[in-house]
């Protein structure tokens, strides 16, 4: 019975623990004790469930970085287009990523920028920056500290 239930275990892998998203996040600038898991509706966007997120801070500048585990690449892709497409919804416009700016999509909406990309089977990015620049440096962080872990794009 040991046996076969090594072997079970070894066949069904159990996802990643919560743990290992709240690792990913850059300890730069990070609010002491606030990553904190959203398990619905997302910034009010019903198909982001699951999205931690944590709060950064400099100079005067805000931002919250997010990250949100799917079940594969294409479907943190897609989540990411269908994110951006429901703030341009909402009023939102794309702003141009800059030269040397990780692949992201970058939406103006209500005077702050929501950054969004995809790496491997994460879909990440940073949410209300009241600056672009401190908005884009929080999400490059957050892109290499996830690269730096394995994650693909």
């Amino acid at each position: 019975m040991t046996v076969l239930a090594q072997r079970f275990v070894d066949a069904h892998p159990v996802a990643a623990a919560a743990t290992d998203e709240r690792a990913l996040f850059p300890a730069d600038g990070r609010v002491a004790d606030t990553i904190a898991l959203t398990p619905t509706n997302a910034f009010g966007f019903d198909r982001l469930d699951r999205v931690f997120t944590a709060a950064y801070r400099s100079n005067g500048h805000t931002a919250t970085a997010f990250l949100s585990r799917r079940a594969s690449s294409a479907e943190a892709a897609e989540l990411a287009g269908a994110y951006a497409d429901f703030l341009l919804t909402y009023g939102g416009r794309t702003i141009p990523a800059p030269d040397g700016a990780p692949a992201v999509t970058i939406v103006e909406i209500l005077d702050q920028y929501e950054i969004v990309f995809q790496r491997g089977d994460l879909l990440a990015g940073v949410h209300e920056a009241g600056d672009l620049s401190y908005g884009l440096m929080v999400a490059g962080q957050l892109d290499r500290n996830l690269r730096e872990a394995g994650h693909a794009r």
